[in-house]
């Protein structure tokens, strides 16, 4: 499995004056930008525009950010997408167009996702929406809405979930995937196990 989990916005590498009045030139704009925080978060975009006010926007965007303080502990999440726009206030980072995000060996495709950063600035919750996809090895699963909450690592797969392994199907209100365990837990569950798997040897 590869692709990518891309995380938020180096939110830390940028200082706002939350005084400034609307109406007011950007605080920062500019093209083929490259931004690092102190805790080693960065961004990339192709073009960005940072407001006076901490609102601001980004095309072509690449951004990776550790989800724990500790460098040696979980994976980051990593982002890619063709849009983005952020609140600096809110610590709040939507992700729109073909957006493919990665942390460790499970990856994710959505319409968009929308991440949020605790006072620490890490990423504390990731919530994706449209057509999501999740791979991790041989196993695929499929919903509309998936919520990623980075501190236990777990994945809630919704609307219309369905989880694939090979031959083998299962369907139900709710999955849940754990990003550093080999384990899934399925609420209203219905298993549809392929036939030669249940023949006896």
């Amino acid at each position: 499995m590869n692709a990518s989990l891309f995380a938020v916005f180096c939110l830390a590498a940028c200082s706002v004056d939350t005084h400034a009045k609307s109406g007011e030139q950007p605080l920062f704009e500019g093209k083929n930008v490259t931004l690092v925080s102190e805790n080693g978060s960065t961004v990339q975009a192709h073009e960005m525009v940072l407001q006076q006010d901490g609102n601001g926007r980004a095309n072509t965007v690449q951004a990776k950010l550790q989800t724990e303080a500790d460098v040696d502990g979980p994976p980051p999440l990593e982002i890619v997408a063709q849009h983005s726009k952020w609140d600096l206030k809110t610590q709040v980072v939507t992700f729109t167009g073909d957006v493919i995000a990665v942390r460790g060996p499970v990856t994710m495709n959505c319409a968009t996702l929308v991440v949020e950063m605790d006072e620490n600035k890490q990423v504390e919750r990731a919530v994706a929406t449209g057509n999501v996809e999740l791979l991790r090895g041989d196993r695929v699963a499929h919903g509309e809405r998936a919520v990623l909450t980075t501190k236990t690592g777990e994945v809630v797969l919704s609307e219309n979930p369905v989880l694939v392994e090979g031959p083998h199907k299962m369907t139900g209100d709710t999955i849940t995937l754990w990003l550093d365990e080999e384990r899934v837990e399925c609420e209203a569950c219905r298993l549809v196990v392929d036939g030669q798997a249940v023949v006896p040897r």
